[in-house]
């Protein structure tokens, strides 16, 4: 099927919902566009390359953007670009209905200095894309994150966000937000050159024996959710009809403290390493508990299952493990 096809279908889903005792019956109606021709940034990064696979798996016809090439098999046309470049950004957003954002620099202590970088790369890349899809009349869904730190990081995407709900509002676009909370699972890079992120550091920093680092007390909670549940409500969020502007976050619901954290990837590694706490990373506060409201989510695609950290972790550390040439214990 060429790029210019498309096989439209509708149905209407009606579900229940129980939230905090409350019965609410939900009638769920959207339409499911088959083969869309969809831009992915950051195709080649952590979420990005998920969403490559979980697009293509829906068989949708995928163009992705990136400073590197994406050599993946499964992408139709991989174009090389940076995201700062407006021109660049929009011929790659030419002749795609949708466009998924996920390109960004990333990193909470990496970034305190740079502030600049973040601010062109996270949100002046965004507003790029932006201006693509306003030229272009295309929908976008942005891959942001819950900004609820006062850090660089978090800065630059929250001003992403407000740029998004700006276009909507002046100038009709249609916008999506994606909030996925702490995201894990197979694929993530870690080590020397990369950001540090809690999970596959502890995993890698336990199956070589080494001390486990932890911010502040520990007690402090995240919602920790795997990258397949993620990309599968990405996926979901992007066969949806809406209008305007909506937002919504991604997670379990549920929170898990990172001194327990810890302690599940010291079982399910075997490992005997230590664990030490060091101070809190700057914008961060002390005993913090976060977790996704999921709500809107849940009335836009309906329930959602999820796999939980004690399903998620070992096949995460199983990754690991083979990535660094070890036998299982």
């Amino acid at each position: 099927m060429s790029r210019r096809e498309h096989r439209v279908g509708r149905w209407v889903r009606g579900i229940q919902v129980f939230p905090r005792g409350f019965f609410i019956n939900v009638s769920v109606e959207w339409t499911l566009l088959r083969n869309m021709n969809i831009l992915i940034t950051g195709s080649t990064g952590f979420i990005g390359g998920h969403v490559v696979k979980e697009m293509s798996r829906r068989g949708h016809w995928i163009t992705t953007f990136d400073r590197c090439r994406n050599t993946s098999p499964l992408v139709h046309s991989a174009l090389c670009g940076d995201i700062r470049d407006e021109e660049a950004v929009a011929e790659g957003v030419r002749g795609n209905e949708l466009v998924i954002h996920a390109a960004a620099v990333l990193g909470t202590q990496e970034l305190i200095e740079k502030p600049h970088l973040a601010l062109d790369i996270n949100t002046g890349g965004t507003i790029n894309v932006l201006n693509g899809c306003r030229t272009h009349d295309s929908r976008m869904l942005l891959v942001s994150k819950p900004n609820i730190w006062l850090n660089t990081y978090s800065i630059s995407k929250a001003a992403a966000e407000k740029f998004c709900e700006m276009y909507s509002r002046e100038f009709d676009l249609v916008v999506q937000i994606a909030k996925p909370f702490n995201v894990y699972g197979p694929g993530e890079r870690v080590g020397p050159g990369h950001v540090v992120k809690a999970i596959p550091t502890m995993i890698t920093n336990a199956l070589a024996g080494r001390t486990l680092s932890i911010y502040g007390s520990g007690n402090q909670t995240n919602d920790f959710v795997h990258v397949s549940d993620v990309v599968r409500i990405l996926a979901e969020l992007s066969e949806v009809e809406i209008n305007g502007y909506q937002e919504y976050e991604i997670g379990t619901g549920t929170d898990r403290s990172v001194n327990e954290l810890g302690q599940l990837i010291l079982k399910f590694t075997g490992s005997d390493s230590e664990i030490e706490h060091t101070p809190s990373r700057i914008g961060e506060t002390p005993d913090d508990r976060v977790l996704a409201d999921i709500s809107a989510l849940v009335q836009t695609v309906g329930p959602q299952s999820f796999i939980d950290l004690e399903e998620g972790l070992p096949e995460t550390v199983s990754y690991y493990r083979n990535l660094l040439g070890q036998e299982s214990k």
